[in-house]
């Protein structure tokens, strides 16, 4: 199981997935917020456990707008959470990752996933990097 330290804003909380930041290398340890969306987007091609804390973050900020799980279908990039294209396939892989967490943080490793599901990882991955906008965009608020 995995934790990540609790905060009590909405917006801290749905992006704490960005503290893990602090652990990716040197790099990232003097400075581990993203100065750029590409900086971002490069973390999240190197490091899977990123990738799933964002799915998760993705999956908070929908279920914050409306916590009905039939409601699925979003607008554009204005609507938190993941557009209507990626919303069941990152609402299933949220809800395994999330195993009932009620804050909704990563619960589950990179190799549970694996066993789970052989497409999870590239597809929190692309789901993470399909999202980097929004992300990136309330992760600078």
């Amino acid at each position: 199981m995995l934790d990540d330290s609790s905060s009590s804003s909405d917006s801290d909380d749905s992006f704490s997935f960005l503290n893990h930041t602090s652990l990716l290398g040197p790099r990232n340890r003097n400075n581990p917020c993203f100065e750029f969306e590409e900086d971002m987007i490069a973390e999240f091609e190197k490091d899977a456990e990123l990738c799933m804390k964002a799915v998760c973050a993705l999956y908070r900020q929908q279920t914050s707008v409306s916590k009905s799980p039939m409601c699925l279908e979003f607008s554009s990039n204005q609507s938190p959470g993941f557009n209507k294209y990626d919303a069941l396939r990152g609402t299933t892989l949220a809800e395994f990752l999330i195993d009932g967490d009620t804050e909704g943080k990563l619960r589950k490793s990179a190799t549970e996933l694996e066993q789970h599901d052989k497409n999870g990882l590239s597809d929190c991955k692309r789901l993470a990097i399909g999202h980097s906008k929004q992300l990136f965009e309330i992760f600078r608020k």
